[in-house]
C-alpha cells in the first residue's frame, strides 16, 4: 500500500495485556492508535462527507457508484495533513464535482 489514511485518539483508554510477564499483566494505555480506533473515525468523516455533498453526488451520477468512492477518498486524502490524517474540517470545504476521479475505465 502506497498511501493510507489514519486516525489518532488520545486519552482513549485501551486495555492490554503483557504476555511476556507470568502471570500476564493486565494494565491500560491512554496513546490511542490502532485500526479499532481509526476506522471509525475515517468511516465517521466519509459519511459526513457524503451526507453533505449529497446533492452534488446524485446531480454528477456519482451515488452508488465507484466514483462516489473514489470521491469520498480524494476527499479524505486531501484533506490530510502531511501524516495523512484526515481533517474533518477540511473534508466539509470541498465540493465533490471539483474531485473528479482519476480512474478511468475504457
Amino acid at each position: 500500500m502506497r498511501h493510507a489514511v489514519a486516525a489518532f485518539t488520545p486519552n482513549v483508554p485501551w486495555a492490554y495485556v503483557n504476555i511476556n510477564e507470568q502471570p500476564y499483566s493486565y494494565s491500560f494505555s491512554r496513546r490511542g492508535g490502532g485500526t479499532s480506533s481509526a476506522t471509525p473515525q475515517i468511516a465517521a468523516a466519509a459519511a459526513l462527507y457524503i451526507v453533505k455533498f449529497r446533492n452534488e453526488l446524485i446531480t454528477n451520477n456519482y451515488a452508488g457508484t465507484w466514483r462516489q468512492a473514489e470521491s469520498v477518498r480524494r476527499a479524505l486524502f486531501q484533506s490530510a495533513d502531511g501524516k495523512r490524517i484526515p481533517q474533518s474540517k477540511d473534508i466539509m470545504e470541498m465540493v465533490s464535482s471539483k474531485l473528479e476521479p482519476r480512474l478511468k475505465i475504457s
